[in-house]
């Protein structure tokens, strides 16, 4: 992350009617005396029954609502599939749901893997076998003798209590996983434990630093970490059920609140399967109907129980929906300074168009996706040369307008070139207007010739489909999904003066653009409202004036772009903003996006000055 932050001057309460959050079991031995974990194999006998026998704590596949598979699958990383770790995974909860013999072959898999522990890691994979051993300990006394157990049990104590094992920020989630969930997962199992009680306190101070740690203070994470956020959530809410069944909590107050804001902002970055935005369209979803289930049921949220019903797959069925008023939902759109994200969607339907853009650093990523259509997901890799002279990046991205209203979502940012050009790129979500306007403008200080290139990274399910005569097409998946237009080439592909868009050699979609002067726009107008896609369409560049005198396209430009009966003005300045003239409109901002009324006149969708 390039800042850094005091999480609790961010943090923001989110204040809620709540029911009673009564969890499913607890930690409490009904005034029964249990016995001290023996550390020895002389005490093994009376531990070993008592383990079998004792009324509580519930089951782990009891106390987390997860349905028959394993809770530890939840958000399980893409590299984690097919591999020992899952398939450890799924043995361990079979092992312990099934009450069956399996007693050899799990002690020869322990013996196996507790070979390979003479050196312990920080990693992801060892941090979720440990938690699956965790949750076989108290069966695996049914079936072992102390050695081997209690091996098992200093080794995952010692893993727990080494709070400076695994760092924070350099692997998010190995660190949850072995000093905080662990730490919960050994205090629910064995309460009694002096080295055990402890470390309920010990993983929730842990966890808490994390959840404060890792978010911008109203749940969102850093755009760097966006692909831990289902394996981390996952995590924290299955440390949560556990402690609330030991009459306890996982998370502080402020963290409890951020945890409250993030299982809302996992649903604003959520596609229309689940997947989570900007992950590989073609690897397996992280969704689980599970981990949502059981995080809504612990927040408790009216709004939250409303939208996630509206967008997620499995949970319409959940009957909640109904009753929801329209003012109890949020605001589709996200954006967060510090997360270096912004997440929007045109309304809480699961068809709507979302638009998702990620900058940290020199890497910017845009996703637009529309019902099961993922159009593009990935870097927009750009080449820019002036007078010849390939320009690098010279600084990082940074935000430097954000708007949000019930008409559009805006996002621009910038960065400088290494011959002292600046990049400013803008992003429009029309809302009521289902498109998307995206727009690279360059800006230098001298004349020069300007040659510009944008790789739209185009899903691997979708092709571009150009028109015959014309620089625009649709992208088409099992349907068509968008209709491209570049408002700063000319209509007809009879002029290829300015530049083109098309599918290059390497099968990617390409807009390429060129100019002499100070500055360039080079824009694309994406329509996302499929009824309009077999209209009659057409744009414009037009004539901008300024004191009665036609302003060169290193100043000022306007392009006008139509589709059907649906008409769009976009009018930007690339020089120090002044009174001019468009349309007969006076204009005196930098960016303005409007639509064409019936009567001629427009309806301004957003100024920016």
């Amino acid at each position: 992350m390039t800042s850094t932050k005091q999480a609790s001057s961010r943090s923001k309460k989110k204040s809620r009617d709540r029911s009673s959050r009564n969890g499913k079991g607890s930690a409490s031995t009904n005034g029964k005396s249990a016995p001290k974990v023996p550390l020895s194999p002389d005490d093994w006998p009376a531990w070993s029954k008592y383990l079998a026998q004792r009324p509580s704590p519930q089951e782990i596949r009891k106390m987390i609502p997860g349905g028959k598979e394993s809770s530890l699958l939840w958000g399980l990383p893409v590299e984690l599939h097919q591999t020992p770790t899952s398939d450890l995974l799924q043995f361990i909860h079979r092992f312990v749901a099934a009450k069956t013999s399996a007693d050899a072959k799990v002690a020869r898999r322990l013996e196996a893997w507790m070979a390979n522990q003479d050196r312990r890691e920080c990693s992801i994979r060892f941090g979720f076998d440990c938690l699956a051993w965790a949750q076989a300990l108290p069966r695996l006394a049914s079936i072992l003798p102390a050695a081997p157990w209690c091996q098992l049990f200093e080794l995952l104590l010692d893993v727990a209590e080494d709070a400076a094992g695994c760092d924070l920020h350099e692997d998010p989630l190995a660190s949850q996983l072995q000093s905080g969930e662990l730490a919960v997962t050994l205090a629910y199992l064995f309460p009694q434990h002096d080295r055990c009680a402890p470390l309920m306190v010990r993983g929730r101070e842990f966890i808490s630093h994390a959840v404060l740690e890792l978010h911008d203070g109203e749940g969102l994470p850093h755009a760097q970490d966006l692909h831990l956020l289902p394996a981390l959530l996952a995590s924290w809410t299955r440390s949560e059920w556990l402690a609330r069944g030991a009459q306890a909590s996982a998370m502080e107050e402020e963290a409890r609140n951020q945890y409250e804001w993030l299982v809302r902002q996992a649903i604003r970055l959520m596609r229309w399967d689940g997947s989570l935005m900007f992950s590989a369209v073609d690897e397996p979803s992280l969704w689980n109907k599970h981990l949502m289930r059981a995080a809504l049921q612990l927040n408790d949220d009216a709004a939250d129980d409303a939208i996630a019903a509206r967008v997620l797959p499995s949970l319409s069925k959940s009957g909640k929906s109904s009753s929801h008023r329209t003012k109890e939902i949020p605001e589709p759109a996200v954006y967060s300074e510090w997360s270096e994200l912004c997440a929007t969607r045109t309304e809480w339907k699961r068809n709507a168009p979302q638009v998702g853009v990620a900058f940290s650093e020199r890497n910017y990523r845009c996703e637009v996706s529309i019902a099961r259509e993922v159009l593009w997901s990935g870097d927009f890799n750009h080449d820019v040369t002036i007078d010849g002279k390939r320009q690098q990046m010279a600084s990082d991205w940074t935000e430097t307008c954000w708007f949000s209203d019930e008409d559009a979502d805006y996002l621009e940012v910038e960065c400088d070139l290494t011959n002292g050009w600046v990049m400013q790129r803008q992003v429009l979500v029309a809302r009521q207007g289902r498109f998307f306007y995206f727009a690279d403008n360059l800006i230098g200080s001298q004349a020069a010739r300007v040659e510009y290139a944008l790789e739209l990274p185009v899903s691997p399910q979708m092709k571009f489909r150009p028109a015959t005569e014309t620089y625009e097409g649709l992208l088409v998946g099992s349907k068509p999904a968008g209709l491209v237009m570049p408002l700063g080439l000319p209509e007809w592909r009879t002029d290829s003066s300015r530049g083109n868009l098309q599918v290059d050699s390497d099968g990617k979609l390409v807009l390429t653009q060129s100019a002499e002067g100070k500055a360039m726009c080079a824009p694309l107008y994406v329509d996302l409202q499929p009824k309009r896609f077999d209209k009659p369409l057409t744009w414009r560049q037009l004539t901008v004036a300024e004191k009665l005198e036609i302003q060169p396209a290193d100043v000022a430009v306007g392009y006008r772009a139509q589709v059907g009966k649906a008409q769009w003005f976009f009018y930007r300045s690339l020089a120090p903003a002044a009174n001019r003239t468009l349309l007969g409109q006076n204009l005196s901002h930098e960016f303005v996006c409007a639509k064409f009324k019936s009567d001629g006149t427009l309806d301004e969708l957003i100024e920016i000055e």
